[in-house]
């Protein structure tokens, strides 16, 4: 008898353990009567505890492998719907999948996080051994004593088990002892609301440099997270790199034509998911500028403050390889041997546009009777030297007046003698 009254004292006193079981609930493996591909799938959350399903599967063992997330709360149900939300009208996916259940019947298992299993639901070589009906679209729906055929309920209760259930009962009141030393009840406790569960959300990252210059390739990259990875991997990219142009793919490459201010955005959808992402980008210009040396090279300046890659950029029949970095306020000396020419010359950027031209001869140095030395370059296009039998000119342009005459005349004279 003491015993007796032991165990039922500890019975009392022991804190009870309510366990969660998420279980497969109803199968649309037909699809619906609008679309045969429109399939899905329902989970029941049939405990008293709220369920994380993060990293829990769901697959058939050939054609579907879905990787679920989310929480599945205390008697709620999830709906998992293939490709998009607009499966089964008037109900929010807890999940969009891909992939196909095959009407010859498959295995379904329901699978934790650690590998072990949840449920199980064996179609064997039909689902029309467990239930559904590919011409009536009825769905394959667990009851109290099995599988059934019945009307679709996504999301609700399962029909079959409302026709088999007595009539609701009035909401039934547990009343609890007091730990008081007299009688007497606490008030009733109220039931958890059951919650839906919210749908995964969509969000994106976008990898692209601040600062871009005018004539160099600029990378964008996209990262979207926060849905299954089925749908993440079905994503369309599209964008807009704020000049007039647009791209697709989840990384892409653009170059700017002109300095500037410019918004980059880039959206993201697939089915009833769709968001987008900007980033502003400061395109700054190119400034370079050439010059020759008095050996007849060409020097090549940064005259901006920042740093310049000059990789694929041309200039004559040279082409910079790849990371042809110039310092800011830099210079670069380029042989003529590699130019080609010493003639005139321009410098292209990667689209073949001139940035930087130089049309002029190389400085020419003289030497005065006083050895006074003059390096002031002269351009050829304009220089004209007429020698006479008796007497020798120099004649710029058209210039032809007695005074300019006399002038170059007197200047000949003191440089090279009469």
């Amino acid at each position: 008898m003491k015993l007796a009254r032991l165990a039922l004292t500890l019975l009392m006193i022991a804190p009870s353990v309510a366990l969660a079981q998420v279980r497969i609930n109803e199968v649309a493996w037909m699809g619906t009567a609008e679309n045969a591909n429109d399939e899905w799938i329902e989970l029941f959350n049939d405990g008293t505890d709220d369920v994380s399903l993060d990293g829990w599967t769901l697959s058939d063992g050939d054609t579907l492998s879905v990787t679920l997330s989310g929480v599945l709360f205390a008697g709620a149900y999830g709906v998992l719907e293939r490709t998009d939300d607009d499966t089964v009208p008037g109900v929010s996916a807890f999940l969009i999948y891909t992939g196909a259940l095959g009407n010859d019947g498959r295995t379904l298992t329901l699978s934790r996080a650690d590998g072990s299993t949840e449920d199980r639901v064996v179609g064997g070589d039909a689902w029309t051994n467990i239930g559904g009906d590919n011409e009536t679209k009825a769905t394959a729906q667990r009851t109290a004593s099995g599988w059934t055929t019945a009307a679709p309920t996504p999301g609700e209760r399962n029909e079959a088990e409302e026709v088999a259930a007595a009539p609701e009962p009035e909401p039934e009141v547990t009343l609890s002892r007091s730990r008081g030393s007299g009688g007497g009840t606490t008030a009733p406790r109220a039931q958890k609301p059951v919650r839906p569960a919210p749908p995964p959300e969509l969000s994106l990252g976008l990898d692209a440099p601040k600062t871009a210059y005018v004539g160099q390739p600029v990378s964008f990259t996209a990262n979207a997270t926060g849905l299954p990875k089925p749908i993440l991997d079905s994503l369309v990219y599209t964008w807009n790199f704020g000049d007039t142009d647009a791209g697709a793919g989840r990384t892409v490459t653009h170059t700017y034509a002109y300095p500037g201010e410019y918004v980059a955005v880039v959206d993201a959808a697939y089915g009833k998911h769709d968001e987008m992402m900007r980033k502003d980008v400061t395109v700054l210009p190119v400034s370079l500028s050439l010059s020759r040396t008095a050996s007849g090279d060409i020097e090549l300046k940064n005259t901006a403050s920042y740093e310049e890659d000059l990789g694929g950029f041309s200039l004559g029949g040279f082409t910079f390889p790849k990371y042809s970095f110039v310092k800011g306020k830099g210079t670069l000396i380029v042989p003529t041997a590699k130019v080609g020419t010493r003639g005139p010359v321009s410098l292209r950027d990667t689209r073949g546009v001139a940035i930087a031209s130089l049309s002029t001869s190389p400085q020419r140095s003289f030497i005065t009777k006083a050895n006074a030395r003059i390096s002031e370059p002269i351009a050829e296009a304009n220089l004209e030297v007429v020698a006479p039998a008796s007497t020798t000119v120099i004649r710029i342009g058209n210039a032809t007046t007695e005074e300019k005459l006399g002038f170059f005349a007197r200047f000949y004279s003191m440089l090279f003698g009469s």
